[in-house]
């Protein structure tokens, strides 16, 4: 199994540890905490997710910074990708169907939305989609493996959400769901 160590952003840097694990693995799954050499420094509000296709963690910024770091189960290891998203407040998902980490809610220094950008694992890539979702922070995101696409919900802006948005590859389409959870953000 792999770990991530989690830093909790206190003035006592308490660091914990989490178990991921690939599907259908049959070991027992413990918490343990690991002490790399090399790690992120403390944080609050980074993105983070498990790339599949590289077997590899990937954290994205918190604290206003743009850095982008691996786990590989063993140690941590800052990436320098020649582009990167602009600071604050980002959701990461692994996109399945693409075999890329989607990024969503990036602003830059003057508060202007970025929103969708991918990593292929050197590099992100911002995207261009005729259609995205109003800015937000705190909201939720993750991989519906059924349709091939990542679900996007709630967050806040001004008013706290509840829209679900889906992204294909190219495009995020609004859906309007028959019920859906109630607003909420930080979620």
């Amino acid at each position: 199994s792999w770990w991530v160590q989690v830093v909790d952003g206190s003035q006592s840097s308490n660091k914990f540890s989490f178990p991921v694990q690939a599907a259908g693995a049959a070991e027992e799954l413990n918490w343990a905490q690991k002490l790399p050499a090399n790690s992120p420094g403390p944080r609050v509000f980074p993105g983070m997710a498990y790339d599949a296709a590289r077997g590899q963690v990937v954290l994205f910024g918190g604290n206003g910074l743009n850095e982008t770091w691996v786990w590989d189960g063993v140690t941590w290891t800052q990436k320098s990708p020649s582009n990167a998203p602009p600071l604050g407040g980002v959701t990461l998902a692994y996109d399945g169907a693409r075999g890329q980490v989607l990024l969503a809610g990036a602003y830059d220094e003057h508060g202007v939305p970025r929103f969708t950008w991918v990593w292929d694992g050197t590099n992100w890539q911002q995207k261009s989609p005729a259609d995205s979702p109003p800015p937000r922070s705190g909201f939720a995101m993750a991989y519906d493996s059924v349709r091939g696409q990542v679900v996007l919900f709630g967050g806040q802006y001004g008013a706290v959400l509840n829209d679900t948005w889906v992204w294909d590859g190219t495009n995020w389409q609004q859906k309007s769901p028959a019920s859906s959870p109630s607003a909420r953000w930080g979620h």
